[in-house]
């Protein structure tokens, strides 16, 4: 499958293994759709899925009761959301049961689909605005905000009274957050400058990573396993919201 940005052309579409976004700048969402029609080649038209569809009551959206094709690729931007924000082990919970057939149709016939939660950065690896981390039993989240606040919730829901730790950064943006090769943590700021920092620098952290614990620590580790620095969020279990 290829998938390409296209200039000014008007939308976005797919013809085989191509698929094609006119601007760089569209939706996330829009990407996953087409790239599903890519990726589709006859399930869509195949009687399992037409049945997967009869049996559920539902389907994500009002694009997706166009075709059985559009239906498809809705359910697959529908997994791909419920991959990143830690659900897809249970399908979505009850959110979405009326269209549990679909989902489970699409975990099965789109097995590279199945991308496990990030949990972990590694050294030279960062999180854009809108990125985050997932812990994998999906209890805590820390997301790069666009306001520049780099924050770890406890739920997938995030409110204020949900927030366990904060960097506290707020400047003009766009921001990222890094996990240096030195071991410095940072966040920098529209014009790279330096919002945050954890002050880490050491020698043996060049291959070091940085863990969203299921515990809901944020633990930073250095080339021999060795904790070097932590959020101290251990062990909040319950969402206050």
């Amino acid at each position: 499958m290829i998938s390409a940005t296209a200039g000014k052309c008007g939308g976005a579409g797919s013809s085989g293994d191509v698929s094609y976004y006119c601007e760089p700048t569209m939706h996330i969402s829009v990407f996953i759709h087409e790239s599903a029609h890519s990726t589709d080649r006859g399930t869509s038209a195949s009687n399992n899925w037409c049945d997967a569809v009869e049996q559920d009551s539902c389907v994500p959206d009002g694009y997706a009761n166009s075709n059985y094709a559009d239906n498809f690729a809705q359910v697959v931007v529908l997994w791909v959301h419920l991959i990143g924000r830690g659900h897809s082990k249970d399908f979505g919970g009850g959110q979405f049961a009326c269209m549990r057939n679909q989902l489970r149709h699409i975990d099965t016939v789109l097995p590279a689909w199945r991308i496990q939660e990030r949990d972990t950065l590694r050294s030279g690896q960062q999180l854009e605005r809108k990125e985050g981390l997932t812990s994998q039993n999906g209890a805590y989240r820390l997301v790069m905000q666009d306001d520049g606040n780099l924050v770890l919730y406890v739920s997938d829901k995030d409110v204020p009274a949900n927030a366990l730790w904060t960097t506290g950064t707020f400047s003009k943006g766009p921001h990222h957050f890094i996990v240096q090769r030195d071991g410095n943590l940072a966040i920098y700021d529209g014009e790279h400058r330096s919002a945050w920092a954890s002050n880490t620098s050491r020698q043996d952290a060049d291959q070091g990573r940085l863990v969203l614990q299921d515990d809901g620590n944020l633990v930073f580790y250095d080339n021999s396993n060795q904790a070097v620095w932590a959020s101290n969020t251990c062990c909040f279990i319950s969402p206050r919201e």
